[in-house]
């Protein structure tokens, strides 16, 4: 059986010219609408995030790619999957147009920018933040699709996109769409799934104590140094992947997890 799963509490209602408009959020907290694999042909599955402190449930295997890069990135500090239901009231139609955005981040504004200016999405999030770089976190939208999409000549689709974008403009929220090709790049989907493996792996104030030790002065250090200091080959690396994870160093995962790769010590929470 194919079951959505919606649970749906808080509204924020947006009216324009001709439309009325309203966001639907989780009363958890959560994805809006959990998908239940049953009798469907495509894959589907969930992913648990560190960062959003529950699974998230994803609908294509580029989704999933999506979601290992928000967890991974230090520029973004929240991200949700389906995160809410937006219905679209049109004057002279009956029923409401529904949306369900892919993801939704909570993210630093230069994110924003990078892709309002081309960026892809796999190098815009794969940035390190450097120690003391304090911005204002804004909401971004992103709507994930491959190259070839069965709904791009969906003109009813369309227009209920171009009616989305403009809800969200009015609320103050980036809307992006993403697609294969142009932004998710296979060395940084390489590097980020490697990080991914040992994002759960144990670390306690000595792991954090040892790495913060080795920050004597400004600027960033570099990779190897970092992970022969919490143990060396494997277990070292292991330690230094989950650190960044948790938001206590930022590697520059444009770079790769290399021994000459740059990280940055950041101003957070110990044990975050």
């Amino acid at each position: 059986m194919d079951v959505d799963i919606e649970n749906v509490s808080t509204t924020v209602e947006e009216r324009s010219a001709g439309t009325i408009a309203r966001i639907l959020w989780a009363s958890d907290g959560g994805p809006v609408r959990r998908i239940i694999n049953g009798r469907q042909t495509k894959p589907t599955g969930t992913f648990p995030s560190i960062k959003a402190g529950m699974t998230m449930p994803w609908e294509s295997r580029l989704e999933r790619i999506a979601f290992q890069m928000a967890d991974a990135s230090s520029r973004i500090d929240m991200w949700l999957a389906q995160p809410h239901r937006l219905e679209m009231m049109v004057r002279g139609r009956g029923a409401p147009l529904l949306y369900f955005p892919d993801m939704m981040l909570k993210a630093r504004t230069s994110l924003g920018i990078d892709l309002q200016r081309g960026m892809s999405f796999s190098e815009a999030a794969a940035k390190p933040v450097g120690r003391g770089a304090k911005e204002h976190l804004q909401t971004i939208i992103l709507e994930i699709k491959e190259d070839v999409d069965p709904r791009d000549g969906d003109e009813a689709y369309q227009q209920k996109l171009v009616l989305a974008k403009e809800v969200y403009r009015r609320r103050g929220f980036k809307f992006f769409e993403l697609r294969r090709k142009k932004h998710f790049t296979y060395e940084v989907i390489e590097t980020v799934r490697r990080l991914n493996f040992d994002k759960w792996v144990a670390i306690d104030a000595y792991d954090e104590h040892l790495c913060q030790n080795e920050f004597k002065s400004d600027g960033p250090k570099q990779y190897w140094r970092l992970a022969k200091a919490l143990g060396d080959g494997p277990f070292g690396r292991a330690k230094l992947h989950a650190l960044h994870s948790r938001g206590f160093v930022s590697i520059d995962l444009n770079t790769g997890l290399k021994g000459n790769t740059n990280v940055w010590l950041l101003e957070r929470e110990a044990g975050r």
